[in-house]
């Protein structure tokens, strides 16, 4: 296989990884009066799904008129392995069909594996997936297909780097990045011979990659009810990025715009990334806005502390005057009351004194009375020196009081 069919069959590969926005006519009808949730409008974020190319068109023709109808499972499975991984086209009347007769035997290992024997590139499952996402509102349909694709990749040689399929959701989407990765790395010309007996070529080892990546992201989508941004992450952090060239120079990173040649698939890419970091952006530029309306009311909550701290200073500087005087006014009034205390202390002694020894006078006075002959003469001396002194006492005390 030369090159040119090699670059060829990577392109076709990738174009089948999603239905075309414009299938068969009976396609197109179904999705106009939205009875069934096929693969998203052609939106910069969904149209990973929606990169098909004129010759993929031409290839998905539902089976020829004369042949008979597909009704059951068996039989749409059947069609899809007879094409070998071309598209395929189901239309809403035939996806009715199906789904009203499948039973809980259909998508089982010993139904598939006869016919999954032969697709060594791994190139039916794929298909199988868009048809499931297409009509996913048709449950048993869509459930049918699943466990079909399940059962297809149980047994094939690449098993190993297929666990993912065996998985059950959720998932996290960091969690599967090791699984892309294996898928990556895996030896196919060593691991997978023909059955000539000689290994895969690089041509078809390539396409078997591509279609178990394929495979592997429309599960994500179909299985595990993850958005396309978030495959088109996992496969850009796991599959794109180790897989891309290293440009040493300028004009090496030229040469590649100059050999790019699937300009849908590059803008896809492109876009959904363009779209993501435009998302970012609003992020940020909200909260960065909402960072500076923060900080003019932090200043403002700042402006009110400080002045909340002032008023808390000054009455703490009041308080301790307040004090200060308190214990001022205390020891004063100890001083005074000391004082007092000496005063009425002193004054107390002083009037004792002086009333004793006034009494002395008045006994003596009285004594020289009651003699026979009374001394009237002593008594009289006595009484005025006590009185005297009485008054003086007295005169005394007021001037003290004044």
């Amino acid at each position: 296989m030369s090159q040119s069919s090699a670059n060829s069959g990577n392109k076709q590969d990738r174009q089948d990884i999603a239905p075309s926005p414009h299938e068969d006519d009976d396609s197109l009808k179904q999705t106009e009066h939205g009875e069934e949730r096929s693969a998203p409008a052609p939106t910069t974020s969904d149209s990973m799904q929606q990169s098909a190319s004129p010759e993929s068109k031409r290839k998905a023709k539902t089976p020829r008129r004369g042949k008979s109808p597909i009704t059951t499972l068996p039989e749409l499975l059947q069609y899809a392995y007879s094409r070998r991984g071309q598209k395929l086209a189901v239309n809403k009347k035939t996806a009715s069909q199906i789904a009203q007769a499948v039973t809980l035997g259909d998508g089982t290992i010993e139904q598939v594996q006869s016919l999954a024997k032969d697709d060594t590139l791994l190139a039916v499952p794929k298909q199988l997936l868009l048809v499931a996402l297409q009509y996913d509102s048709l449950r048993p349909l869509s459930s049918a297909l699943q466990r079909s694709v399940a059962a297809a990749c149980r047994f094939h040689a690449a098993t190993p780097v297929l666990q993912l399929i065996q998985i059950d959701p959720p998932v996290d989407e960091d969690a599967v990045d090791d699984h892309f990765a294996a898928a990556v790395r895996f030896d196919y010309r060593g691991q997978l011979p023909q059955e000539s007996g000689k290994p895969l070529s690089k041509a078809h080892a390539d396409k078997l990659r591509s279609n178990l990546v394929a495979t592997l992201a429309l599960w994500l989508i179909v299985r595990h009810r993850m958005s396309v941004d978030q495959v088109t992450r996992i496969l850009f952090r796991a599959v794109w990025t180790p897989s891309a060239p290293r440009p040493k120079s300028v004009l090496d990173r030229a040469r590649l715009f100059a050999e790019l040649h699937d300009w849908p698939t590059a803008g896809m890419i492109c876009a959904s990334f363009a779209e993501e970091a435009e998302t970012h952006r609003i992020a940020a530029d909200d909260a960065e806005a909402s960072l500076s309306k923060a900080n003019v009311e932090l200043k403002a909550k700042e402006a009110k502390i400080n002045e909340l701290t002032n008023t808390i200073e000054e009455r703490d500087r009041t308080i301790r005057n307040w004090e200060e005087r308190h214990r001022q006014v205390e020891a004063d009034h100890e001083i005074a009351i000391t004082h007092i205390r000496d005063d009425y202390e002193s004054l107390r002694a002083r009037v004792l004194r002086s009333l004793g020894r006034e009494l002395d006078l008045l006994e003596t006075g009285l004594q020289a009375l009651r003699r026979d002959p009374p001394k009237v003469h002593v008594m009289v001396d006595h009484a005025e020196r006590a009185m005297a002194g009485l008054h003086d006492e007295v005169e005394q005390l007021k001037g003290e009081r004044a």
